[in-house]
């Protein structure tokens, strides 16, 4: 399923528009779904760029929001931080409504909310095989970190 069938299916579900945008943030950006959490009016500047400031010590990623970008517009002019009643819970069990996890073979449990860093790890590594890249992109410091992600068997059942 691409991004806009899953935007569609979610709208059509009478799943809320802000949650939508903030799920399609998630699979553009490959952000911790905290850090996501954390998105609000201060994080988004004139021109709509998102800067989604990343946990443990990382540098912000910028994000050109693809979609919604009317919806971040009044989020930034309203002053709003739609997120505050939320948590990983919430996009926990959203997730595997829809589907959205990554398995790794021989491990029993799949993983949720980190499926769409999983598929940014994949799609920066399709590109050019770049360790650096791929560790930059997920915002850690440590390659230690990033060789989770890195040529992992982990199949990623998300957007493509």
């Amino acid at each position: 399923m691409n991004i806009e069938a899953l935007i569609l299916r979610m709208l059509e579900d009478g799943i809320s528009e802000n949650i939508v945008a903030y799920v399609a943030l998630h699979a553009q950006s490959g952000c911790r779904i905290s850090d996501l959490l954390a998105v609000d009016y201060r994080s988004i500047s004139k021109h709509l760029n998102i800067s989604i400031l990343q946990g443990k010590g990382s540098m912000a990623l910028v994000i050109q929001p693809l979609y919604f970008r009317d919806y971040w517009q009044i989020v930034r002019d309203a002053k709003l931080t739609p997120m505050a009643s939320f948590n990983r819970f919430y996009f926990y069990r959203l997730y595997k409504k829809y589907g959205i996890v990554s398995h790794s073979p021989g491990n029993v449990n799949n993983s949720v909310t980190h499926a769409f860093r999983f598929k940014l790890a994949q799609d920066i590594q399709s590109i050019d095989n770049n360790k650096d890249r791929v560790q930059g992109a997920l915002g850690h410091k440590s390659k230690k970190s990033t060789q989770h992600y890195y040529n992992s068997n982990i199949e990623p059942n998300v957007i493509d």
